[in-house]
């Protein structure tokens, strides 16, 4: 597959005269150029806005050198026609040219690295600056006349359009400087220096209009004076590159000057034009940041250091418009892509805590206030001191490979970090020894007047009380001590990552004015419920709807959603006091407000769960929840805060938080009790019960395909290892491990491990079954691996999941990570950083993971009720008539995976929607009135792929089910779903076979214990979690479902035309020994099965049941007028013809057999003029061998050692 890139440039007319550009824009239309590198050919495809009319030709060449230079009336030697058609690409021009062969390697940009920060440039890196980059030259020629004519970077060839028109994306690397700078502006608003011209096309920017930053040099007498020229040492040096330039007076001298501006987004962009050549104007490094301290995007851009030094003509760095007002285009000045740790300058380095450096240099520069020119902490009302937890990002730090340094939370460094951050760059590594007269360096550039102790300690800024002979002894000297030692010894200190996303807005909480019908329609509005109002330009759905998927993505925004959600939101103020002020509380009080709102309050070490917080989730990243943490937790709150807020926030994905007005809106509307709910949100009325329905041709014809093609056959037939198995035979798994007999009901239960750590949601397991992953553990989330006994931590909250190839994985917690299943060989801590990992951006929570057989794999998100657990009956399912399922198709490129553009689909009512491993059916739980839970729906999945479109239909309903439970899975060959169902305080696992629609009660858990979240792997093993009331938690493996299958779904397997029983007396049991002696009861205890009918009878799926447990039975027949035996080892004198391990009670007893839900026969026996028997059979007199008889004790004899598949001798 090649991949193709796209660029556009729109050509103007140049240098021709009036006149002429006056006649050519009669009959020559302005053209639009579109660059796409052929990566699979080497070759410049060249796409035109129209095609070339009569006599013109397009020539085109490469050219490595400065731009501004190319007149196509001197007919450049490297300029060659081309005349060659490519294939036609609507997307790139209505008539497209195949352009020169390009070297790949002059993509590469490698010129511009750290070293130009360390000191002066040599004279070969000087060299290497002066070849310039290589560009794309073209004309369009008349003869000798030019049309038009223009330069583009040959990097922009590379930089290729996403969905969203918009050129890349976050997550996808960016070549080219105008594809970078055209993100950030989308992520930060446009950059307030330049005005625009038209698209793409900008004024330029002056140096000289910006902030002169004063160098002054003060003498022993005490004398100020201000250089024109660089000098050895001034007061106050700059700090990047170490040295005292010029002191800049207009008309007289070059120096350093920098301006500020701020744009209707909030985000501030700063200009700095430093290194003053000896020219006005020109400047060596010139450098702009973008910053929003409410979202935390941040850019970097960077002139081409030492070659393109023009000040006076600085240009918008998205500029591609070689126009007359501003011919200046972005390679004009700036080069490359620079920002994070990895590629480029590594700008983070340096501004490796926050964007904007302060110290006494930068800071000279002030405005007509008094106040710095670069916007500092304290004392501009967006940088709020002690706002440590602000975001700090960089646009698409992730796409361009890009790390940033950490933040330093050490206790021992709390007199500086309590103020603002310290990183892990450059402050901590070398800097802070300028304040403390460490760096020998340093201090031979700085005067001898500010070597004193009140200049030299400018941070902290507050000295009172103390001097240069107390200052050593100070929590300040200590602190900067420690932050040293942490710079060169980091693993002995403690660090977090940067926030980067936003945290919390300083101010006083908003007032809302709004009442009635207006607040509830507003409210709605935020929310993203289904209410119309056409008038507002925000409602642009059809017929003016509002419904957006901001909150609907995940959580249903019907009548019934948030009725719950006010029901959340109440408990979060009446039990956690979440309506009290912070700050008046106690620290006891506010750490107990904080643990309520945690999944087990009388535990401070369980995660917290959003469901306690209702609505409040919303607005965590506001004042109040800050004051909350703070109250409790004092100088230690900040790690606290951000772990909390990580884990709780909403919404998730890619969806805009509230902002600090909608969220009060919110609130405000749950004040009022959800005042006129019923006037502006309108709905059709939900399912009223469960209408039971089984497409049997459709379902069987499915499972019969999966059962060669699906999941689990082929990674059988792939040779993929089961966890536990020694060869292919599933029902031989788990030989010699643990069983916990006392908590089945239906087949073995194995206990594979038991967990070290109290989990967080649900659990699954990779296909193999060797891998376990659930949230929760000292990273977040943990994947076990059964084989090693290895806890593999995972920076991540909860979700995980498997896919059914055991190719990878998948995780939530700050978005989607996806890693292929390799990495977990090797690593020992999964941060999603690894090369065999993503970030997925648009993978909302409960997401459930497929690959269709074709080889695409898929995620679905629905809506979705949490399940932390605890509950005492099954989830609601407030599932509202606006519910959707959200497909994203994923390619796996041979080393990752690429996710798609989503498909929406409707499924009113329906929500916990899950795939099955071959992406063709998905099962839901359906919503009936108030929330309650009516059962399961089945549909098939009609997927279609159109190139990189898909096209996904469920409309074919193929059942309904009524049985109620939990999320369910899908077993590997389809034939199966398991859940689990609470009641009574308890809960347990239920299997339902898809074919009859029955359901199978595997567990039988005492009070106050729960098996959670079953799962199926690839061979029909499931497995799931239990809960105990002692807070153990164990992972158990159930064979339920393979007993079941044993048969191939049920039609007598090896009996050929076998059926099932489907009458009480067409089995009977005619032979028992419950007290054997010699051998003990689980080696001895047997019995007999006889069969009356004439036909063959298959025990596939019916449920043998004892006193005190039951287990499906398998594959085994019944031959008409025939006998089966059963035995509980093969240690019996005769050879069985099946094992089974119910016990039989000696006294009391009883054993049935059940099958499709009808009691074939059942005996009980030890009592009622039953013979008592020790190491005796039990028999049944022949002459009344029925299912009716065999319940009177008188009918049944001493049989002796029995005769087991033999008919039985009369009783005397």
């Amino acid at each position: 597959m090649t991949l193709s890139r796209t660029a556009t440039h729109r050509f103007l007319g140049l240098a021709l005269g009036a006149g002429v550009l006056a006649l050519l824009a009669c009959d020559a239309p302005q053209l639009e150029v579109h660059l796409r590198y052929d990566e699979g050919a080497s070759t410049l495809l060249i796409g035109l806005s129209r095609p070339l009319q009569s006599g013109e030709q397009l020539r085109v060449g490469l050219r490595q050198g400065d731009p501004g230079t190319l007149d196509c009336a001197s007919r450049p030697s490297h300029l060659e026609p081309v005349e060659t058609h490519a294939a036609a690409a609507p997307d790139l021009g209505v008539e497209v040219f195949e352009g020169p062969r390009v070297d790949p390697a002059y993509f590469e940009d490698t010129v511009y690295d750290t070293r130009w920060l360390e000191g002066e440039p040599t004279a070969e890196m000087l060299a290497a600056a002066e070849k310039g980059e290589w560009l794309v030259d073209l004309c369009v020629m008349r003869g000798d006349a030019v049309v038009q004519q223009a330069e583009m970077d040959l990097k922009r060839a590379l930089d290729r359009k996403g969905v969203d028109g918009k050129a890349d994306g976050e997550g996808s690397r960016i070549v080219s400087t105008v594809a970078y700078a055209e993100a950030c502006v989308e992520a930060l608003g446009e950059i307030p220096f330049f005005e625009p011209l038209g698209d793409g096309d900008y004024t330029t920017y002056d140096c000289l209009d910006s902030t002169p930053i004063p160098t002054t040099v003060t003498g022993p007498d005490g004398v100020v004076e201000y250089p024109e020229t660089q000098v050895i040492a001034c007061d106050n040096p700059q700090y990047i590159y170490s040295l005292c330039e010029p002191n800049a007076v207009s008309g007289r001298t070059n120096g350093p000057r920098v301006a500020s501006r701020s744009n209707a987004q909030g985000t501030h962009w700063v200009l700095l034009c430093r290194k003053a050549k000896t020219e006005e104007g020109q400047y060596n490094d010139i450098a702009m940041i973008g910053h929003n301290p409410y979202t935390g995007k941040t850019c970097f851009f960077q002139n081409a250091l030492y070659s393109r030094t023009d000040g006076r003509h600085v240009p918008h760095p998205a500029d591609k418009v070689q126009s007359e007002a501003s011919p200046q285009q972005s390679n004009s000045l700036w080069r490359g892509i620079h920002g994070g740790l990895g590629s480029g300058i590594q700008c983070a380095d340096c501004h490796d805590a926050d964007p904007f450096i302060h110290s006494p240099w930068i800071d000279g520069a002030v405005d007509e206030n008094g106040d710095p020119i670069v916007p500092k902490m304290g004392i501009d009302d967006d940088f709020a001191l002690g706002f440590n937890d602000s975001p700090y990002t960089i646009v698409n730090a992730r796409g361009q490979g890009w790390t940033m340094p950490r933040q330093l939370v050490d206790d021992e460094a709390a007199a500086c970090t309590r103020c603002h951050r310290i990183g892990s760059g450059r402050w901590a590594r070398e800097w802070v020894r300028r304040l403390n007269g460490t760096d020998a360096r340093w201090d031979r550039i700085v005067t001898e007047a500010y070597k004193r102790f009140e200049h030299r300690y400018w941070m902290p800024p507050d000295l009172e009380g103390l001097d240069e002979a107390t200052f050593g002894e100070s929590e300040y000297a200590k602190a900067m001590e420690r932050i040293l030692h942490c710079g060169s010894n980091p693993s002995d200190c403690d660090w977090l990552d940067l926030p980067t996303e936003p945290v919390s807005e300083p101010g006083e909480a908003v007032t809302i004015d709004l009442e009635g019908t207006a607040l509830a329609m507003e409210a709605a509005k935020v929310l993203g419920a289904e209410v119309r109002d056409p008038a507002d330009p925000r409602c642009t759905g059809p017929e003016g709807s509002c419904a957006t998927r901001r909150c609907a993505e995940c959580h249903s925004v019907s009548k019934n959603g948030l009725r719950d959600w006010l029901d959340l939101t109440r408990n979060a103020w009446s039990e956690c006091g979440l309506d009290r002020d912070p700050k008046s509380l106690t620290e006891a009080e506010a750490r107990a407000a904080i643990d309520c709102m945690r999944t087990d309050p009388n535990d401070p070490e369980t995660p917290f769960a959003a469901a306690k917080l209702g609505v409040l989730a919303a607005g965590v990243q506001y004042g109040p929840f800050r004051d909350l943490f703070r109250k409790a937790y004092g100088d230690d709150w900040l790690p606290r805060y951000m772990r909390f807020k990580a884990r709780v926030s909403m919404p998730k994905g890619n969806h805009p938080k509230l902002s600090q007005k909608e969220f009060a809106t919110v609130v405000k509307w749950m004040e009022r009790g959800l005042n006129d709910l019923d006037t502006v949100i309108e709905e059709p009325p939900p399912p009223t019960a469960c209408q039971p329905f089984i497409d049997a041709a459709a379902l069987s014809a499915h499972a019969e395909t999966m059962r060669y093609e699906g999941w689990g056959a082929v990674n059988a037939e792939a040779g993929i290892r089961m966890f536990g198995c020694e060869g292919r035979d599933p029902t031989a798994c788990f030989s010699g491990m643990p069983e916990r007999p006392e908590w089945a009901r239906n087949g073995r239960l194995v206990e594979l491990t038991r967990l070290s750590f109290r989990s967080s949601f649900w659990t699954r397991s990779s296909a193999d079954g060797r891998f376990v992953g659930n949230g929760g553990g000292p990273s977040g989330a943990t994947i076990t691996d059964l084989l090693t006994g290895r806890d593999i931590g995972v920076d991540a909250s909860y979700d995980p999941g498997f896919f059914p190839d055991n190719s990878g994985f998948i995780f939530q917690g700050g978005g989607a990570g996806i890693c292929t299943q390799s990495v977990l060989e090797r690593d020992d801590h999964i941060d999603f950083d690894e090369p065999e990992c993503i970030r997925a951006a648009g993978i909302n929570l409960y997401q459930h993971t497929a690959r269709g057989l074709s080889g695409d794999y898929f995620i679905i998100n629905s809506q979705f009720t949490s399940d932390a657990g605890r509950g005492s009956s099954d989830p609601r399912a407030n599932f509202g008539p606006t519910s959707t399922m959200k497909f994203t198709p994923m390619i796996f490129n041979g080393s990752t995976y690429e996710p798609q553009k989503a498909i929406i689909v409707d499924s009113p009512y329906e929500g916990d929607s899950v795939l099955s491993p071959s992406a063709q059916l998905v099962v839901s739980r359906l919503a009936g009135p108030d929330g309650t839970s009516l059962g399961y729906v089945v549909r098939r999945v009609r997927v279609q792929r159109y190139g990189d479109r898909y096209a996904i239909d469920i409309g074919q309903k193929l059942a309904e089910i009524c049985v109620s439970g939990a999320k369910p899975n899908i077993s590997f060959d389809e034939r199966f779903f398991v859940t689990h169902h609470y009641e009574n305080g308890t809960s347990n696992i239920l299997l339902v076979d898809l074919l009859t629609g029955e359901s199978h009660q595997v567990t039988e858990m005492p009070s106050n214990a729960r098996a959670l979240y079953p799962h199926f792997r690839s061979d029909g093993w499931f497995y799931f979690l239990v809960k105990t009331d002692a807070g153990e938690e164990y992972v158990l493996a159930s064979d339920a479902a393979l007993k079941l299958a044993q048969a191939g779904g049920g039609s007598g397997g090896s009996g050929g035309s076998a059926r099932a029983p489907r009458a009480h007396g067409e089995l009977v049991i005619d032979e028992i020994l419950y007290d054997p002696s010699g051998l003990a009861d689980n080696l001895g205890e047997w019995f007999e099965l006889y069969n009356p009918t004439s036909d063959p009878l298959t025990l596939a799926g019916c449920v043998l049941a004892g006193k005190s447990r039951s287990e499906v039975l398998g594959d085994l027949v019944v031959p008409p007028r025939g006998y089966v035996t059963f035995a509980r080892s093969q240690e019996v004198s005769f050879t069985p013809d099946a094992l089974f391990g119910v016990p039989l009670t000696n006294t009391g007893g009883s054993i049935s057999i059940t099958c499709g839900g009808i009691t074939i026969d059942e005996v009980a026996y030890g009592g009622g003029g039953f013979p008592s028997l020790s190491g005796r059979a039990l028999s049944l007199d022949p002459m009344w061998q029925d299912a009716d008889r065999n319940d009177v004790g008188e009918y049944w004899c001493d049989g002796g050692l029995g005769t087991p598949g033999a008919p039985n001798p009369p009783c005397n």
